[in-house]
């Protein structure tokens, strides 16, 4: 990917620079956070005795971990275009799986409704 990471402003940008970049990342949550806080927000991180360290405080300025899971969901689940899917197999088919479980009990609790449909 031939982009200048500096000139990555939005939150999603860098997401989808990171999965792009680092495929292992398309499998799991926690190493697409902790990627991404090491390519952007690396002047948060402090070294202690050879370890990565966080503060408290810097913490709470970074992106949520929840925030990022629902960016790369976002991407893998676009139905017109699913980009950065997971590289293993295993995880792709538990995501594909939990996906059409929770579409079902949506439909069956009547979320997948057309609003003229309510009430009649």
């Amino acid at each position: 990917m031939d982009i200048n990471k500096n000139k990555l402003k939005t939150l999603r940008n860098k997401i989808e620079y990171i999965l792009a970049l680092h495929p292992e990342t398309r499998n799991s949550d926690k190493r697409l956070w902790i990627m991404l806080i090491r390519e952007f927000y690396s002047d948060k991180i402090e070294s202690f005795l050879g370890r990565d360290m966080l503060t408290l405080e810097d913490y709470m300025d970074l992106p949520s971990q929840d925030l990022i899971k629902r960016y790369r969901a976002y991407f893998q689940n676009d139905p017109n275009d699913p980009r950065y899917l997971p590289t293993n197999d295993k995880i792709h088919q538990f995501r594909t799986d939990r996906s059409k479980s929770q579409d079902i009990i949506k439909a069956s609790l009547g979320f997948n409704r057309r609003i003229s449909e309510v009430g009649s």
